[in-house]
This record gives C-alpha cells, sequence and structure tokens, in this order.
C-alpha cells in the first residue's frame, strides 16, 4: 500500500467549491487521465496511461466521487489493459481559504503488485508531483478570474 499527502497553495478567496465544482476541470489534474466520462454526476470511467518502468500501459478505470463538507472524497478502481493487475486508490481533497491538502492512498494487485513497494512508491510520489502541478495550474486559473 502506498499513502501519500501533499498541500497546495491559491489565494485567499479561492472557495474549495470553486475549485471542485468542474468536475471536468479537476479531472485533467489526474496525471495520464485520457479519457473520462461521466454516466451519472457521481460516477465515471475512462482510461489512464501510467507511467511504468517498461513503458507506458493503459488501464481502464471506474469510480466514483462523494462531495462532503469542504471535502471531494475521489475512489478509482483501475484494471491495466492485456495484463493481470489493477489498482485501487482513494483521494481526498480538501480545501478552506485558498488552502488545499490531499491524502492519496493506493494498493496495487496481481503485476503491478510484483513491481514492489519501493519502486510503486517511487511511481505514485512522480504521479502525487505532476498532480500538485497540474492542481496550481488549475489554481492559476481560477486566480485569474
Amino acid at each position: 500500500m502506498v499513502k501519500l499527502s501533499g498541500e497546495m497553495a491559491g489565494r485567499n478567496d479561492i472557495e474549495f467549491d470553486a475549485v471542485v465544482s468542474d468536475l471536468n476541470a479537476l479531472a485533467l489534474t489526474i496525471p495520464g487521465l485520457s479519457q473520462i466520462e461521466w454516466p451519472t454526476q457521481e460516477n465515471f470511467r475512462g482510461r489512464m496511461k501510467l507511467k511504468l518502468p517498461v513503458g507506458m500501459m493503459t488501464s481502464r478505470i471506474e469510480g466514483s466521487v462523494k462531495r462532503g463538507n469542504g471535502s471531494l472524497n475521489i475512489g478509482i478502481k483501475g484494471r491495466v489493459v492485456n495484463v493481470a493487475g489493477g489498482f485501487e486508490a482513494t483521494v481526498l481533497l480538501t480545501g478552506e481559504s485558498g488552502h488545499f491538502a490531499y491524502e492519496l492512498t493506493a494498493q496495487f494487485a496481481g503485476w503491478l503488485a510484483s513491481l514492489g513497494d519501493g519502486l510503486l512508491q517511487s511511481i505514485m510520489t512522480s504521479q502525487a508531483r505532476e498532480f500538485e502541478g497540474n492542481f496550481v495550474e488549475l489554481l492559476t486559473v481560477l486566480n485569474k478570474k
């Protein structure tokens, strides 16, 4: 299991609900997300490209989004195409007065799990840093509004 967390900052007048109101814009902050559709307002499915040492691998994903007071909980399940392996991840995004934080927990199965904890931690850390950069870009766009 991999656990990561981080913090990002924006202007103090940017409200959390403004950041998470457009789920398609928020989805663009997820590294490797190449396709997403929303059968309902709380459920999604799509494809994600995973950067692995052996190259890029595509995963079919599905998940749900649950809104709370000042929080957004995202659950994702993925199956790697043409490989016996997958993952489950949860991301808790919280925010208050321009200060945003996330907590990521991910578990891997099958072939992905065989990569080992150290390598998976490294891969997920890289993905988390990319997410942080993408999220800060989203905040920059909101700062201009």
